[in-house]
């Protein structure tokens, strides 16, 4: 999984091309490389103003080691974002595409990335090495499957 290229998505959206680079549960990190979105399309442009909050919060956080300013801007603007923080239709899609569900990522103004696995839309799972999540519902629970790699049992 470290070192994967992955599609980043919303609901049907294809958003950014993702290079995984490290895990520390329960985050896992990569960079990102943004796809064009429509200015024509309402929720594109949604996404693309997420994205932008997204980064300034980041920068702002950094910058302020999360003081009264980056408070601030929290304050006034996520309200804005709530219904894609809320959103189970994040994902991101491996180049054999497959779907793994993941919670809203978070975008940072050094061009990196920061996102959890949606565990909660996995069904049963194992915890294995690395503090990685790999999602095993079929019945063989990992015995036919290999925990390195991504997670091909949620396709069967």
């Amino acid at each position: 999984m470290i070192g994967g290229e992955f599609k980043l998505c919303f609901a049907d959206i294809e958003i950014a091309e993702v290079q995984h680079k490290e895990s520390d549960f329960p985050n896992d990190f990569g960079s990102w490389t943004p796809l064009p979105l429509s200015v024509d399309v309402e929720l594109h442009r949604h996404l693309r103003e997420y994205i932008a909050y997204s980064i300034e919060s980041s920068r702002l956080l950094d910058e302020t080691n999360a003081g009264p300013e980056w408070e601030d801007f929290i304050g006034r603007e996520e309200s804005r974002y709530l219904d894609l923080i809320e959103a189970e239709t994040w994902y991101l899609v491996d180049s054999s595409g497959g779907r793994t569900s993941i919670l809203i990522p978070i975008f940072h103004h050094d061009g990196g990335l920061v996102w959890r696995w949606n565990t909660a839309r996995f069904g049963d799972y194992d915890l294995l090495a690395l503090g990685e999540l790999w999602p095993c519902p079929c019945p063989a629970r990992l015995r036919d499957c290999d925990p390195r790699a991504p997670p091909r049992c949620l396709r069967r």
